[in-house]
C-alpha cells in the first residue's frame, strides 16, 4: 500500500504544463536513468491508473500549480479528477505567492470548505523572477495556512533555471522557524542540498522530506535514504513526480533499497496519512 505524494495524471490541466511535452520528458526521463512511462507517452488514463495498480500505488497527491514557467494547473480541473476517480487522488491547491487575497479565498473555499488537503506555493517558478520561499511577501500566506490548520508544499529544488542559493534550505528554516506550526512538505528536497535539507528536518519537526525523484538514484539520494531510515523515518514522504519518472520504475527503485518493512511501511503510507488528514483536527 502506497501514497505516491506526487503525481500529476494526464487528464485536465496537467497536459497543458511543461511536464507533458512528450519530447522534453522523454529526455528528461532518460537523463534521470528511468524511461518514458507507457500511459505518458500515450497520454492514457487507463493506462496510468493501471500502472498505479501495478505500483501498490492506491492514493496520489496531485500538485496544483500557479506558474508562469511551468504552466497553471488549476483548482477546478483538480477537483474534477477527484470527481472523476472518488479516493484515488488528494490534491494540494496552487496559489501564487504574490496574490494573498486569491491565496485565502482558495483556502477558505477548495481547502477547508473543499476537497482539497492543503496548498502549494512554488516560490522559484511562479514568476518569471524567482523569489525566495522566505520572501516576506509569501508570509500573509503562510500566517493563514498555519491559522487554518492546513500543510502546504513549499517547493524550492530540484533543476529549475534560477541560480542554486534559491534553492538551498536556509530559506525553507527561516519560514519552519517564523512558522513553528505551519507543517511543511519539501517537494524535491532542495536538491542539491540533501544533507543541508536533513538538517533542517531534525530540528525543525514541522518539516518533513520530500525528496521524490531526487531519491532514485541520483547524486545524493543515498543521504536522503539515509535520514529517511534512521531520524527522518516519521517524516519523509515517498513520491515519484510522474510524469517526470515513471510510477511503476520508481516503485521498483524503492523496494529495491531493501528497507526494513516497518519503516518502509512508514515512508509508503503512514506519514503521509498523517499529513493528509491534518485539515479539521
Amino acid at each position: 500500500m502506497i501514497c505516491d505524494f506526487r503525481l500529476r495524471p494526464p487528464m485536465g490541466d496537467f497536459l497543458q504544463t511543461s511536464q507533458y511535452d512528450l519530447r522534453r520528458n522523454a529526455v528528461v526521463t532518460r537523463k534521470f536513468g528511468m524511461y518514458q512511462a507507457e500511459s505518458t507517452a500515450k497520454l492514457s488514463m487507463a493506462l496510468f491508473l493501471e500502472e498505479m495498480e501495478r505500483s501498490g500505488i492506491t492514493l496520489g497527491v496531485m500538485p496544483g500549480r500557479y506558474s508562469e514557467v511551468f504552466g497553471n494547473v488549476s483548482c477546478s480541473s483538480m477537483r474534477e479528477i477527484m470527481a472523476a476517480y472518488p479516493g484515488r487522488f488528494a490534491g494540494f491547491a496552487g496559489v501564487d505567492p504574490l496574490d494573498a487575497p486569491e491565496a485565502f479565498r482558495i483556502i477558505e473555499y477548495e481547502v477547508l470548505k473543499g476537497p482539497f488537503a492543503g496548498i502549494n506555493v512554488e516560490p522559484l517558478t511562479a514568476h518569471k523572477t524567482p523569489l525566495f520561499a522566505d520572501d516576506r511577501r509569501i508570509y500573509p500566506i503562510y500566517e493563514r495556512a498555519q491559522e487554518c490548520n492546513i500543510p502546504i508544499m513549499l517547493m524550492t529544488g530540484g533543476i529549475p533555471d534560477v541560480p542554486i542559493d534559491y534553492t538551498h534550505p536556509r530559506h525553507v528554516e527561516n519560514v519552519a522557524l517564523d512558522f513553528p506550526r505551519l507543517t511543511i512538505v519539501t517537494p524535491h528536497g532542495c536538491w542539491p542540498y540533501a544533507r543541508e535539507l536533513a538538517r533542517v528536518c531534525l530540528l525543525r519537526e514541522n518539516v518533513y522530506l520530500s525528496p521524490d525523484i531526487y531519491s532514485m538514484g541520483l547524486p545524493g539520494y543515498q543521504e536522503y535514504i539515509q535520514a529517511a531510515t534512521t531520524f527522518l523515518q516519521d517524516r519523509f514522504l515517498y513520491g515519484s513526480a510522474h510524469p517526470t519518472m515513471p510510477m511503476e520504475g520508481c516503485a521498483a527503485f524503492f523496494r529495491s533499497l531493501n528497507i526494513q518493512e516497518d519503516i518502509l511501511h512508514k515512508l509508503f503510507w503512514e506519514n503521509a496519512q498523517r499529513v493528509l488528514t491534518q485539515k479539521g483536527r
